[in-house]
């Protein structure tokens, strides 16, 4: 059983709370999304999935800055996942020499000066900036959902493992996008990991 939950900080951060929700749907909709989901229904497993605004909401991760955690909770086939779904950029505010206004979600330090949505015309230079926590990508956040809730079926299916050692922990770039290294994981747990990632391509 899952049981979704929103952690404060997303609504902190004024985070999109539909697209968090689109990413789960996306991963359920894809063939091993739907496995995973049914495995843990069958096992009796009861997931608290909980989104977070950044790794710091995470309780005791220390200095570590992953996507997600899994942690296994004292009650027995009850997990704790948590899924950030931001990460650290800068909203920008534009404008056109019409006179139009609009915003742009970026990256920390990248100044990409886009047209105007409206009249197609350059923006003019000078830009606001507003450091801030920025919602991921959907496809990211889907992967890092399916990526710990694989480690509350794994840690069920196979109790003397979590899927992968602690070395190998993705790392979110500044786009928000996690990146994995093969070495330090099971291999029946990255098999699933690399079937997932073409199926939601």
């Amino acid at each position: 059983m899952i049981r979704t939950k929103f952690d404060r900080s997303v609504e902190q951060n004024k985070l999109a709370t539909s697209t968090v929700r689109q990413s789960f749907d996306r991963m359920a909709a894809c063939p091993r999304g739907k496995w995973l989901l049914d495995a843990i229904d069958s096992r009796k497993v009861v997931c608290d999935l909980i989104y977070v605004a950044d790794a710091n909401a995470i309780p005791g991760i220390g200095r570590k800055r992953p996507a997600g955690f899994c942690q296994e909770a004292p009650r027995g086939q009850h997990y704790n996942v948590y899924v950030v779904v931001g990460y650290r950029g800068e909203v920008s505010q534009y404008q056109c020499p019409q006179g139009h206004k609009w915003t742009v979600a970026q990256a920390l330090g990248v100044h990409v000066r886009p047209p105007c949505p409206t009249c197609r015309q350059p923006s003019r230079p000078g830009f606001t900036n507003v450091p801030r926590i920025v919602i991921r990508p959907l496809v990211e956040i889907a992967k890092t959902t399916f990526h710990e809730l694989l480690h509350a079926w794994f840690m069920t299916e196979f109790p003397t493992g979590t899927g992968h050692d602690t070395s190998v922990e993705p790392a979110v770039n500044a786009f928000g996008v996690t990146t994995y290294s093969e070495q330090g994981y099971d291999a029946r747990f990255i098999a699933h990991i690399k079937a997932f990632a073409k199926e939601i391509q």
